[in-house]
């Protein structure tokens, strides 16, 4: 598998009270292209800075990185190198769901008849088609986290960058959230970096899960996910799961020992 994103020795400082703060430190990470890498690490290991770093918010202190862009195109125009989706409810309050979802072809140049009907095939695909004139404020949490993924993936990227997507959110809901997901993922099979302090989230949704260890965070070890897809929650009762989720844990656990020692 062809890499589509080299991480070789990335270092990352920030001057904190006139000390220097290590936050990563020579964190190393491949990910192939249409790979789904979940990464999992204690509370300050890194993790968003370095999905902040792949997003190209952030400079590296050292190291390098480097991703392969593909030539396609999506609706005439290149295709955007990488779309980001947080925990936090990124989308705009001024403007509709069909807007929000509409904004990257908007920026894109995508014509409007053309990027109305992507934008409402993709709020068909999470069930929010009948919510299109609506405002955020008129939408649960779930909700506007189902319209952040459906503006990611109608603007067509080559890299989702997703950081705790579900986080805030309830049990039934996140489960409802990642059956969606992975759906979505099985029709083109994107790169994803996916961010999570779930162990089970990571198994459910990953190929690789990357360990991180406690900060200064580096890739303590991986661990490919050699369970069946298309997967959905019933998968989450097979022994093999639950194995998984174990051997994650084994090379977790000193790491959120050292965490919680240092906090």
């Amino acid at each position: 598998m062809q890499a589509k994103i080299s991480a070789r020795q990335i270092t990352k400082r920030y001057p904190v009270k006139g000390q220097e703060f290590t936050a990563l430190d020579r964190f190393d990470l491949e990910v192939g292209e249409g790979e789904f890498v979940c990464i999992v690490g204690p509370s300050g290991c890194g993790k968003s800075t370095f999905l902040r770093i792949l997003a190209g918010l952030y400079e590296p202190t050292a190291g390098e990185l480097i991703i392969r862009r593909s030539s396609g195109l999506n609706g005439g125009a290149p295709k955007p190198l990488n779309s980001m989706i947080f925990q936090e409810y990124a989308i705009f309050p001024w403007r509709t769901v069909l807007d929000n979802v509409m904004f990257g072809l908007e920026m894109r140049n995508v014509a409007r008849r053309e990027r109305r009907a992507i934008a409402n095939a993709y709020l068909e695909k999470v069930g929010l088609r009948r919510y299109k004139d609506r405002y955020p404020y008129q939408l649960s949490g779930g909700m506007k986290q189902r319209v952040s993924i459906a503006r990611a993936f109608a603007n067509d990227p080559e890299i989702l960058l997703m950081d705790e997507p579900f986080g805030a959110l309830d049990e039934q809901t996140k489960t409802l959230l990642q059956q969606e997901l992975l759906r979505m993922w099985e029709e083109d099979r994107k790169t994803v970096v996916y961010i999570t302090h779930s162990i089970e989230e990571a198994i459910l949704l990953g190929d690789r899960v990357a360990v991180m260890t406690a900060q200064p965070g580096r890739n303590k070890h991986q661990l490919r996910v050699e369970l069946p897809r298309p997967r959905d929650p019933k998968i989450k009762t097979t022994v093999r799961f639950t194995e998984l989720c174990y051997e994650v844990w084994q090379g977790l656990e000193s790491e959120v020992v050292k965490s919680m020692e240092t906090d």
